[in-house]
């Protein structure tokens, strides 16, 4: 059935996070459709390493439809923009 299906899914996704992260990105590019992709990122998206969460986000497309996925990838870039503008002195504002 089709919840056997996820749970086995999940099995694989935990293992490979716990022990072989590197496999993430082909996990999430043999999925077979968007709503099974956002149901993992529902599940795993604040513990994925970029190169997944670029796969991830590529399956779950458009951006608009799938916001948050596409927004934790852009994450690290905003989070780099928060930082080099706290650094600029507050009269160079």
């Amino acid at each position: 059935t089709q919840a056997y299906g996820l749970r086995n899914l999940q099995g694989a996704v935990d293992v490979a996070l716990a022990d072989f992260p590197q496999l993430l990105p082909e996990i999430f590019a043999q999925l077979p459709g968007p709503e099974l992709a956002y149901t993992l990122a529902g599940k795993y998206l604040n513990r994925l390493g970029l190169a997944a969460l670029s796969q991830l986000a590529m399956t779950l497309d458009p951006p608009e439809q799938f916001p948050d996925v596409h927004l934790a990838l852009l994450l690290p870039s905003l989070q780099q923009i928060n930082h080099v503008l706290m650094e600029v002195p507050a009269h160079d504002r």
